[in-house]
């Protein structure tokens, strides 16, 4: 796409990111997400942070996770249930039950 007129679009970027997380490729969806971010024509919104919160949760890095979350927060887009439900999952398969107690 990049090499042609057409850019891609938040629905492609968020394809992307949900393709590399179900391939356990986090380091991927980051970049893409990074890419995402400084493109002119897209901005992340809620299924992308989603995503992505769902892959570090899957690769049990809760830190990332919640630093995502925090991010997420800060622009203004409000989380959801399976947002809440994949901290949760990753809270309580990474032992950190304080932070999902918290959630």
């Amino acid at each position: 796409m990049k090499k042609t007129v057409h850019q891609p679009n938040t629905v492609t970027f968020n394809s992307l990111i949900d393709c590399s997380v179900r391939c356990n490729k986090i380091e991927t969806a980051e970049r893409l997400f990074k890419e995402m971010k400084t493109s002119s024509e897209t901005k992340p919104d809620l299924i992308t942070y989603s995503t992505l919160i769902k892959g570090f949760c899957k690769e049990r890095n809760m830190n990332a996770a919640f630093k995502i979350f925090t991010e997420m927060k800060s622009t203004g887009i409000v989380a959801d249930e399976v947002l809440f439900n994949s901290l949760l999952d990753g809270c309580f398969k990474s032992n950190e039950l304080d932070h999902a107690f918290r959630i």
